[in-house]
């Protein structure tokens, strides 16, 4: 079966192979040029004139935006047609007068970058740089980067950008997720586990056609699947209706959790611990689970150091680790410390582990290790916290507020300022969750007297 941390690690390296931070980045700069294009800054005052175009009307809508062509377009007034000489006799003819020759002064546009550039080809022929100076005028600043590509570009050539980025991220998204059946979530948990492919293949399907049998049966088309399973195995119908429901085919079916985990200390022995750390040099079976949450509340109530509040930290970890207690202890010693600072590790999969007792301060802050508790989330570089970390820190702080009501909670990097890491969720939401406030303020650790008296506005 499939694990969370594997399925995590394949979504990272599809992240980063199909290129996704490239196509945030390219589709963001095509979006940002299609709203220059049809953004102006004018349409604020009746007949502004901005670069030769003159606005004849007031107007919030962009598309209700009216404006006329002069003859002061800045760069290009010697190219501008003041002479309908090749019209003239037709023009007469349509008329029956005679008609002067004029400039085509009567040239209305809308003054948005793209209906400015499709007007002034008309009457001129501006250069590249010309264009870019015009319609540098009529673009909001908020869009000034964009005016050079803008003064070459249309709509079409940005579609056209879009669909190339577009069509190269799914062909390399496609590539990643070695598509088979079409549902990109089905074919990344096939690359860590092909378990339903080989039950299909095991009843005598061959595997060249064993995708096809699963995808019918993920679309329920499960009477197709019976005649498709059949003709290609030759075995009796009764046989392959019996055999269908035995296809793993759902998420949850393929997806091995790894939420049951046991404790090696008894529920009632917990502070026992305690006199089994012995700093650098702690044995690694002193590192166990906490299984409960009964049993958390317990090693809460038995603290021997007065407490006041927790500390959340995040401990980044590379696709191929799965960083333990026993892991950061190691690396804190092999740095000369006298092991791990933090109280508490939360396991991706939600299991909380052992660090150094209650009984010992912490050595994770410069400010709040007096009466904390520390307690670190390992997770991928620049990625969150799993669903399971987040609802162990959810029981951690119920336990927390039963036992210390008043007590406070942090977040290392958002509200202290003293880790690089974020821990991978909104430690506030929590806090509102259990409609609590901290009362002490984050440049140092309360006690408990001085938390009461904080909390009565005598910070």
């Amino acid at each position: 079966m499939a694990t969370i941390p594997e399925i995590n690690n394949i979504l990272k390296n599809v992240k980063v192979g199909a290129g996704f931070d490239s196509l945030v980045k390219d589709t963001s700069a095509v979006a940002s040029s299609i709203q220059a294009l049809n953004s102006t800054s004018l349409g604020g005052l009746l007949n502004e004139t901005i670069s030769g175009i003159q606005s004849l009307n007031t107007s919030t809508n962009i598309s209700s935006n009216i404006a006329i062509l002069s003859q002061n377009i800045p760069g290009i007034q010697d190219q501008i047609i003041k002479v309908v000489d090749d019209s003239k006799t037709d023009l007469d003819k349509i008329i029956g007068a005679s008609v002067s020759n004029g400039f085509l002064d009567v040239v209305i546009t809308c003054p948005t970058p793209e209906g400015v550039k499709a007007s002034i080809n008309l009457i001129a022929t501006p250069t590249d740089s010309q264009t870019e100076t015009i319609i540098s005028n009529i673009t909001p600043k908020k869009y000034s980067n964009q005016v050079k590509d803008i003064s070459t570009k249309g709509f079409s050539d940005f579609s056209s950008e879009f669909s190339t980025s577009l069509g190269s991220f799914i062909s390399s998204f496609n590539n990643q997720t070695n598509t088979q059946t079409g549902n990109p979530i089905q074919d990344i948990l096939l690359q860590s586990d092909k378990t339903p492919l080989t039950v299909i293949e095991n009843f005598g399907v061959p595997k060249h056609r064993t995708v096809d049998v699963l995808v019918l049966l993920q679309a329920k088309e499960d009477k197709k699947a019976v005649i498709l399973i059949q003709e290609l195995t030759k075995k009796p119908v009764g046989d392959v209706e019996t055999f269908i429901p035995s296809v793993p085919i759902t998420i949850n079916e393929q997806l091995k959790t790894e939420t049951a985990f046991s404790s090696t200390t008894g529920a009632y022995e917990v502070t026992s611990k305690n006199n089994t750390w012995v700093g650098p040099v702690t044995k690694d079976d002193y590192f166990d689970i906490i299984a409960t949450q009964e049993q958390l509340m317990i090693e809460f109530i038995k603290a021997n150091r007065e407490i006041t509040e927790i500390v959340f930290y995040g401990h980044e970890m590379t696709p191929d680790q799965v960083l333990t207690a026993k892991d950061i202890h190691a690396s804190y010693v092999a740095d000369g410390n006298d092991g791990i600072p933090f109280h508490y590790v939360i396991h991706s999969n939600g299991n909380l582990q052992r660090g150094r007792p209650l009984s010992v301060n912490g050595t994770y802050s410069t400010t709040h290790d007096k009466y904390s508790i520390g307690i670190v989330l390992p997770h991928y570089q620049n990625g969150d916290a799993t669903i399971h970390q987040g609802a162990t820190v959810d029981k951690i702080l119920e336990a927390f507020y039963q036992v210390w009501p008043g007590g406070q909670v942090f977040d290392a990097h958002e509200d202290l300022d003293e880790s690089k890491v974020p821990v991978g969720l909104s430690i506030s939401s929590y806090i509102e969750t259990f409609k609590k406030v901290n009362n002490g303020g984050t440049g140092r650790s309360f006690s408990t007297a001085q938390l009461i008296s904080a909390a009565q506005g005598n910070v």
